[in-house]
């Protein structure tokens, strides 16, 4: 299973991910800056886009 985290910073946010099934990692996917959502959702989102690297077809 692939699962994501947000950490706030003052100029946004850091996005982490794990892989549970058997993969045992956990790998920093990128940074959501401040400017570029409007809303806390748009964090979430941009953080599952960043997770599709590692998501199989």
């Amino acid at each position: 299973m692939l699962v994501y985290g947000t950490k706030e910073e003052p100029a946004g946010w850091k996005v982490y991910y794990e892989c549970h099934d058997c993969c045992g990692w956990e790998r920093m996917a990128g940074r959501v800056s401040l400017a570029e959502v409007e809303h806390r959702d748009d964090v979430d989102e941009r953080a599952r886009e960043m997770g599709e690297q590692w998501a199989g077809p």
